[in-house]
């Protein structure tokens, strides 16, 4: 399976009369990532969405929220956003190099459908 993202995709036009029909406020900065960076920074939720949604039950980076994986209440918050009940628990994007290194697990789980334990360390 060479991706996930099989679901629909939509247009910049699309998306923007979604949210503004939402009334939810946006902003279309020129450098993308450093603004996202610059609001996971001030502890705020990034809803991230670029080309097609994935085709499964995680999202993986086309449809995510992004948030400071340093703050306690990051869990609670992002599930309140969710509408989820607050025992649910978040998949955590780690760089490929690193995972060996926070996980234990017998193989990469490049579409997150298996779960590995995290090293205590």
């Amino acid at each position: 399976m060479a991706t996930a993202a099989l679901g629909r995709a939509w247009s910049d036009n699309e998306l923007e009369r979604q949210l503004d029909e939402a009334k939810v406020a946006y902003t279309r900065p020129k450098y993308i990532a450093g603004a996202a960076a610059d609001v996971i920074a001030r502890d705020e939720i990034v809803a991230w969405f670029q080309g097609r949604s994935e085709y499964r039950p995680r999202a993986l980076g086309h449809r995510s929220l992004l948030a400071n994986p340093r703050s306690a209440e990051t869990l609670r918050r992002l599930n309140d956003v969710n509408g989820r009940e607050q025992f649910r628990s978040v998949a955590t994007m780690t760089l490929l190099e690193h995972a060996p290194h926070m996980f234990d697990g017998p193989f990469q789980s490049p579409y997150m459908l298996f779960v590995h334990g995290v090293r205590p360390e």
